[in-house]
């Protein structure tokens, strides 16, 4: 059964451009993972701070395979652009 993963994100101050460029240099690693069947990034209208990921997956272990494969260094990069920890979580169509 396939699962979708929603992430948010939210830039410091003054970095929302930085965090947008960032996240949509994930998009096509993320679009080439095994397991993965779409991917789209979204900022909110009323809060340009506010980004969300939206990642639909064969399966959750293939969401987490595509994880432990991404650099940490360029994640641990992005870090400084956040005004908060991301947030994420899985959900199925109901």
């Amino acid at each position: 059964m396939s699962t979708t993963r929603i992430n948010r994100f939210v830039a410091k101050a003054g970095q929302a451009e930085a965090l947008k460029a960032f996240l949509s240099q994930l998009i096509p690693y993320i679009t080439a993972s095994t397991g993965c069947e779409g991917c789209e990034l979204f900022q909110q209208e009323n809060q340009k701070t506010e980004f969300y990921i939206v990642e639909k997956w064969h399966s959750k272990a293939d969401h987490q395979a595509s994880i432990a494969g991404f650099p940490k260094e360029k994640m641990q990069a992005a870090m400084d652009l956040l005004a908060e920890a991301p947030q994420g979580n899985y959900y199925q169509l109901c």
